[in-house]
């Protein structure tokens, strides 16, 4: 492929235009550690070649986590829950910047969940 001129004031690929983060926690410790949490996440528009001529669309998407703590002596454990992309938002994950072959996109996961526990040990 010959070179091609990048227009004056092209946006650098793979660097979303504009991308917000926000959460909101509650926790209740007397409820054995208690803690939930919603997430949201936003991702502008992210253009894929240094033309600017193909782009991932724009995305909001939302997770959900609640988990437990307990402390005994030096011992912590923890219980945890999560549900991500609890909306199913169908969105672009992740690109492939400048591809020859025109395959820019890879799709994210749609709803799932995560379970999982911890045990610390404070020395």
């Amino acid at each position: 492929m010959p070179p091609q001129i990048v227009p004056e004031g092209a946006r650098l690929p793979g660097v979303p235009v504009a991308r917000a983060y926000g959460e909101i926690t509650w926790s209740y410790p007397a409820a054995a550690g208690l803690t939930a949490g919603l997430e949201v996440q936003y991702a502008g528009r992210m253009y894929v070649n240094d033309r600017n001529t193909d782009f991932a669309p724009a995305y909001t998407s939302g997770n959900l986590r609640i988990g437990f703590a307990q402390t005994t002596g030096r011992w912590t454990l923890r219980e945890f829950a999560r549900l991500n992309n609890f909306t199913n938002e169908n969105f672009v994950g992740t690109i492939i910047a400048g591809d020859t072959n025109g395959r820019y996109f890879e799709p994210a996961a749609t709803r799932n969940f995560l379970v999982g526990v911890s045990v610390n040990a404070a020395f």
